[in-house]
């Protein structure tokens, strides 16, 4: 059975530049993070993003498709 996925923005950088991801926070062990594709385990392969209305549009597609 799958899980529904809850997206959130987790910060990472700098405060001069600062850069997030996408975690689900309903992930059943370990943190998943969003690849542009699909859910990974690992962070250096998550999706960066610097733009908020780049990051707000990858959250709503995530929610669409959950």
């Amino acid at each position: 059975m799958t899980h529904k996925v809850k997206p959130e923005i987790l910060m990472l950088g700098s405060e001069q530049f600062p850069r997030c991801v996408v975690i689900d926070s309903n992930a059943p062990e370990q943190p998943m993070f969003w690849s542009g594709h699909t859910w990974v385990s690992e962070l250096r392969k998550a999706m960066l993003f610097a733009d908020d209305e780049a990051l707000e549009r990858e959250l709503s597609a995530i929610l669409s498709r959950s």
